[in-house]
């Protein structure tokens, strides 16, 4: 019997999908000629008649019709293209919350820094010209 793409695929903290071997994922560092984990594949093989394979198994490709053995579930994570006008989008998926939330910060102080240097200037100016404008009091 097939197994559905959700139960052949763990969540976290789960059990390992039935049937299945775990293959590690391995890097080797060529500096440190260290090699680290870099995770687990689950894989799993089923053979069945050629009639069976021919008739009952077909599926369209991706997730066309017919969408079965296994179902493929729609992707999560995706960047929205619809939402790409939006500078803060674009910011928050390229760097993460976090640092999009810094950067944001950054700017902001540095947007204020600006507008004191330019903003000040005119302002003691203002304050100059009607300072002199108003005649002394006696």
């Amino acid at each position: 019997m097939l197994l559905s793409i959700n139960q052949a695929t763990p969540m976290l903290g789960e059990q390992t999908p039935q049937n299945s071997k775990a293959i590690p994922l391995v890097k080797l560092d060529t500096s440190t000629g260290e090699v680290k984990s870099m995770g687990k594949v689950y894989i799993s093989v089923q053979l069945v008649r050629k009639d069976i394979a021919e008739g009952r198994l077909n599926n369209g490709s991706g997730r066309n019709q017919p969408n079965r053995f296994p179902k493929l579930p729609k992707p999560v994570g995706r960047l929205k293209w619809w939402k790409f006008w939006n500078p803060f989008y674009v910011l928050n998926e390229c760097l993460g919350p976090q640092l999009a939330r810094q950067c944001l910060c950054c700017l902001l102080i540095l947007i204020l820094i600006l507008c004191l240097i330019f903003v000040f200037p005119q302002v003691s100016n203002y304050v100059t010209v009607v300072t002199s404008l108003a005649p002394p009091i006696k």
